[in-house]
This record gives structure tokens, C-alpha cells and sequence, in this order.
């Protein structure tokens, strides 16, 4: 079988375009050439990673994709089917706006949203180990009212999360953060909290047999909404019964915080 191999560390398989980029012409150098692309060719390579690479038995695949127009991401859900998406976003107001769009950008494909993580926000001093907020702070009870979706994870800016390597006590060298640290350190808890997470909302949304069908009411601007009734959880007040349905209202802010993407 042809294809790329992935590196293997602590049992996680990894692939990056930058593993195939050479080195320099400076031999001493363990710089990399620096890569610029425009956004349907790097669009192309991402979804070549991921599909010719000779993956093991793999229980996730986790695909850590820059901002930016969307390019990437388009190419690869036209290719590859994806069951979750994790908005990471930073602690200004400017940085709702994206957000919404990210939102907006994966519902249109059909991918449900399962985490909104906040990065960079806050920065504990070393003296006095209290949370110091060091930018202006981004009102997100938009997006909670809006699209039913809440921040429930954020990170501090910490120098050890960008470090390469680390020395246990035993003098051994290792990486990145999350496996050198104390298992009661905050930011550990803070990553084994989402992952645990995320891990609960892909198998609720991947096994349930919760597909509604909608219809649109735009005279009365309202959603008309058909439940099977195998599903037996229904959140909603004057529900209509049906031979073989449930058949209720929703307005759109009650209707998205029901979602179950």
C-alpha cells in the first residue's frame, strides 16, 4: 500500500504537510522552508493528508485547521465526512463575529458544532496566582442566546503550552504539555474536561435517532417540527400526538438550543 506514514508518539498517530517540506539549503539548519499557498491548494494537500495517509485502527481523527476563508475546511467536508466541528476563538469582541460565521459556515454543511473552547483567556501571575483578564473580554450571551451554544472551556495564555520538550524527574525527555503534567494540573483537567466532552457529544449525536423533520412557516415565522416516535425525550410544551409522530412548535432560539448537533 502507497501513501504517507504517519509519526507515531505516546500511541497518537500525526501527520503534517510540513513533515513532507524539506529542509533548507543550510544542511546545519532545522528550520523549514517556509510554505505559501492559495487557499484551494492547501485545500487539496489537507484533504490528501487525510485521505492517503496509512492510518492504523484509529478511535479519533483530529484535524487542527487554520482561520481563514474557509477553503480548507469546504475541501475537505466536499471529500471527507465529518462529524463534529470545535470553534476555538479568543477573548474579543471583534472575535464573535468570527465565531458566528464559523457557525454558520458548518451548519450549512451540515456539521454540528460541539464545542465553543476560548483560547488566550486569561494569564495567572506567578506572585499572586490570580487570574488576570488581559484583554477585553467578548460578550458570548450572543452566541449562547442565539445558537444555544456556550464557552465551557478556556485556556490561559501559558509559555508551556508552546514549548517543545520537557524533563520528567527521571531526566527523560518529553512533550508536548498535557503528557508532562501533573494529572492535577489546571490546564491538564481543562483539556481531559473537553476531550471527555467531546468524546460524550460525538456518541450521543452519532447513535441517536433523533432526526427531525422541519417545515418552515413563513407567513407565521415558525418551524413545524416531526419527530418519530421511537424518540422518547421531547423538551417541548403542547405536543401534538400523532399516529406515527410527534408534530410541535418552536420558535428559532428554542428550536437551536434543542438541537442535539
Amino acid at each position: 500500500m502507497e501513501g504517507f506514514v504517519p509519526l507515531l508518539h505516546e500511541n497518537v498517530q500525526l501527520i503534517s504537510y510540513s513533515y513532507l517540506t524539506n529542509t533548507n539549503d543550510d544542511t546545519k539548519s532545522k528550520s523549514k522552508v517556509s510554505n505559501i499557498l492559495r487557499g484551494p491548494i492547501a485545500g487539496t494537500i489537507a484533504t490528501q493528508l487525510i485521505t492517503n495517509t496509512i492510518w492504523d485502527d484509529l478511535d479519533y481523527l483530529i484535524l487542527d485547521l487554520p482561520p481563514g476563508t474557509g477553503d480548507i475546511q469546504l475541501s475537505i467536508a466536499q471529500s471527507v465526512a465529518i462529524d463534529g466541528a470545535i470553534i476555538v476563538t479568543t477573548p474579543q469582541d471583534l472575535s464573535i463575529a468570527d465565531v458566528e460565521r464559523g457557525i454558520h459556515f458548518f451548519h450549512k454543511l451540515k456539521v454540528p458544532v460541539l464545542a465553543l473552547v476560548e483560547n488566550m483567556s486569561y494569564f495567572i501571575c506567578d506572585g499572586c496566582e490570580k487570574k488576570h483578564e488581559i484583554f477585553s473580554r467578548g460578550d458570548l450571551s450572543y452566541i449562547n442566546n442565539q445558537f444555544g451554544l456556550s464557552c465551557e472551556f478556556k485556556f490561559p495564555l501559558n509559555p508551556k503550552l508552546s514549548q517543545c520538550e520537557f524533563r520528567s524527574k527521571f531526566g527523560e525527555i518529553t512533550f508536548p504539555y498535557v503528557v508532562a503534567a501533573d494529572k492535577t494540573d489546571g490546564i491538564y483537567l481543562e483539556f481531559l474536561r473537553l476531550s471527555e466532552f467531546v468524546a460524550r457529544n460525538l456518541s450521543k449525536h452519532l447513535n441517536t435517532t433523533f432526526k427531525p423533520d422541519f417545515r418552515f412557516n413563513n407567513s407565521e415565522a415558525k418551524i413545524i417540527c416531526r419527530i418519530p416516535k421511537e424518540n422518547q425525550q421531547i423538551f417541548v410544551k403542547q405536543v401534538k400526538d400523532d399516529e406515527y409522530v410527534y408534530k410541535f412548535e418552536l420558535s428559532y432560539i428554542e428550536m437551536r438550543k434543542l438541537c442535539k448537533c
